[in-house]
Parts: C-alpha cells; structure tokens; sequence
C-alpha cells in the first residue's frame, strides 16, 4: 500500500501545480520537476509489465488504445495508432494532456483534429489503476 500512498501524494502535488499560466516557466519547470520527482518515486522499468511502472504503463497504453478505437474512424485510428511507434505514444500522451488541461478550462489541439475524449468512461478506468478510484 505504500507504493499506492507515494502515487496519490504525488498526483496531488501535480494537482496542486499550474497548469496553464501562459508563459510562466516557472510553473512550467514545477509541473515538469514533480514528473520527473514522482516518475521515481514508481519503482520499476516503464518497459517491465512485472513493475509498478511497466503495469502503469500498461494499462496507460490499454486505455487510450481503447478510447481511441471507440472514437476515431478505423483508418485514422490505424495511422496515429498502430503505423508508428512515436506517433502513436504522441497521441497517447495528447489524449492524456486533454484529460487534465480541460479540468483547468484549457483546450489542446492536434492535427489531425481529433473529437473530444476527455469524458470517455474509460478515463475512470485510469483513475482505478493509479488508485484514485
């Protein structure tokens, strides 16, 4: 239970940090050092699914590969998806910066425009797998 306590410690201070301030890079280099500080926290390898981090990691990709299949028309899903390995970790990470920027009235935008994902009800499924459910 330890490791679940260090997780939601970690996600209030990210909570707590703004998000949006414009061109404030002081907020910017807070968010990004609290990542970075609560990336260790996590033990484990993001690539080992038998660690902390690799199961996050994980149910991460599960999650957006599934709100993703549910939202986006299959040959489009096909290219940010499955074509590329870089591209498809790009739209993985946007359909998470979506989730937290819109709780801070911030809209990110993409190209290709993607539709809204952000309410999906898988997002509650994430919640689970880092203990915030």
């Amino acid at each position: 239970m330890k490791g679940q306590e260090a997780r939601g410690q970690w996600l209030s201070e990210i909570a707590e940090q703004p998000i949006c301030g414009g061109n404030d890079d002081e907020a910017r280099r807070n968010v990004q050092g609290s990542v970075r500080q609560g990336l260790r926290r996590i033990p484990g390898r993001l690539n080992d699914r038998r660690t902390p981090l690799g199961e996050l990691n994980w149910i991460f990709t599960a999650i957006t590969d599934t709100i993703a299949w549910n939202v986006l028309p299959r040959d489009l899903f096909q290219k940010l998806f499955r074509q590329d390995l870089l591209v498809a970790s790009l739209f993985r990470n946007f359909l998470l910066a979506e989730r937290i920027m819109r709780s801070y009235n911030c809209t990110p935008v993409s190209s290709p425009r993607l539709p809204p994902t952000y309410m999906h009800a898988m997002c509650c499924v994430w919640l689970l797998g880092m203990g915030e459910g």
